[in-house]
């Protein structure tokens, strides 16, 4: 049986490996620590110290460990908990990741040429849609593994799904924001398969994601700006000068990065409503 591996690299998470398998990990803060599953590999000793090897967010970097230098992906890391090769036991790993994923049906191909005509379909459909790069996602400080969940609404109006900031709230024990304005039932979805499935949603979440740090950063320029003001004053105008040029600068580089960003799900019209002529103003 075939499987769709890009689906599962973008739903599955190293959590859902550890769920799974029945994996222990402890959380302390926003991270996750595991049992380094390379230590007997590498250091021909079991890892007896569950602090050593952090529990990853996303498919690509599922874990890391501080003692042996140990670090792979979610195809690594069922291969090196299950005692398979990576090359030779590949179709089994796959296997295994979308048994971690619940019904591992949805990513079976049964029909090879509706799978590529399915694939197909999905680019031209994506031609005129705008993806965050890696670096973008980075910026504005989302992971493509997009955990939180999205409500399956009764309304149809993009308003009434984002009842809550997506992205903004306390720190869920996994680390990432945890969405509680969810009344039905909810599903795991990243941010790829979000513009796929719902690109008005995802638009609405980026936007919003904008703004929010747009003002966020604006309030933490006149912040600074106005605690250097009374530190410092006209007691020392050169060094009043540095520090502002400083904070100018390091503010000015960031609010830029996500304007740009921002700019690109806007109209004309709204970008011309957008005034940023305060950034340049001493």
């Amino acid at each position: 049986m075939l499987y769709d591996i890009e689906k599962i690299k973008e739903e599955i998470l190293p959590v859902n490996v550890c769920d799974h398998f029945g994996i222990p990990y402890i959380q302390r803060g926003n991270r996750k620590f595991i049992s380094c599953p390379d230590h007997m590999k590498n250091l021909g000793v079991e890892d007896k110290h569950i602090g050593n090897c952090i529990l990853g967010d996303n498919f690509k970097n599922a874990y890391y460990c501080f003692a042996c230098n140990a670090r792979g992906n979610v195809f690594d890391f069922i291969a090196s908990i299950n005692n398979l090769d990576i090359k030779s036991d590949f179709h089994k790993i796959v296997n295994l990741a979308a048994e971690c994923l619940g019904d591992e049906t949805e990513f079976q191909i049964e029909n090879t040429d509706e799978y590529e005509k399915s694939k197909k379909e999905l680019k031209k459909n994506l031609e005129n849609k705008i993806k965050l790069s890696d670096k973008e996602l980075q910026i504005l400080n989302f992971n493509n593994t997009f955990i939180e969940t999205v409500t399956e609404c009764f309304s149809d109006k993009i308003d009434d799904k984002l009842k809550k900031d997506i992205n903004f709230n306390n720190l869920s024990g996994n680390g990432l924001s945890e969405i509680n304005y969810l009344d039905q039932k909810t599903t795991s979805i990243t941010i790829t398969n979000l513009m796929v499935k719902n690109y008005d949603l995802y638009c609405k979440l980026v936007k919003d994601k904008c703004e929010f740090l747009l003002n966020d950063l604006k309030k933490k320029i006149l912040k600074d700006y106005n605690y250097i003001w009374k530190k410092i004053g006209n007691n020392d105008e050169r060094q009043y000068h540095y520090f502002i040029d400083k904070i100018l600068y390091q503010y000015k580089m960031k609010f830029l990065n996500v304007k740009e960003i921002y700019f690109k799900f806007l109209t004309d019209e709204e970008r011309s409503s957008v005034d940023v002529s305060w950034l340049f103003n001493k």
